[in-house]
């Protein structure tokens, strides 16, 4: 049976291009109603006006709970929650910075655990809601001239499966995708 989307509201984070646009591209023909997140003031030509727009760094909580009031105000709460915004860093492990590593594990893993801490309230209230975690293959094979990267992608892959066993009994469903480069 096909995932019926008609109406479901989905929030995506770093929307603009690459992975998070082609899901709100796909999601909008589905029929679903979008609230998007990027740091882009610019928004992409697939966009007509019909999504609900936050912009701003989701490292900053105050983004992140702007943007989940936004949608929840907007079109009454979150059906589906897809953390897709990713930062890379291209360095080997002891060339890797602290300010670099921060920034990236801030994008990678502590924005995705914010906005599903945000969103899961109303999603256990209902019983029904997903949480879709982009991840990476370097999340399981480590890449040795990305260290921090793969570290933060594979954090990820872990609070998704400890995310998994806590709230699939609340109608709650937790996956990972997991792109190759």
């Amino acid at each position: 049976m096909p995932l019926r989307l008609k109406d479901k509201v989905v929030l995506i984070t770093g929307a603009r291009e690459g992975i998070g646009a082609a899901c709100a591209q796909e999601f909008r023909l589905r029929g679903a109603r979008l609230s998007l997140i990027d740091v882009s003031r610019e928004k992409p030509d697939y966009d007509d006006g019909g999504a609900l727009w936050t912009v701003g760094d989701i490292t900053d909580e105050g983004v992140c709970r702007k943007a989940v009031a936004a949608t929840t105000a907007e079109y009454g709460g979150i059906d589906i929650l897809i953390n897709n915004a990713g930062v890379g860093l291209y360095a080997a492990p002891s060339e890797s910075s602290s300010p670099s590593a921060v920034r990236v594990f801030g994008v990678n893993l502590w924005a995705p655990v914010t906005l599903t801490c945000l969103v899961l309230p109303q999603m256990r209230e209902r019983r029904s809601g997903a949480v879709i975690n982009i991840e990476s293959i370097g999340s399981w094979v480590s890449l040795p001239w990305s260290a921090m990267y793969c570290a933060s992608k594979h954090a990820l892959h872990a609070y998704t499966r400890s995310l998994h066993h806590e709230v699939h009994e609340d109608g709650i469903h937790v996956m990972s995708v997991v792109p190759g480069s």
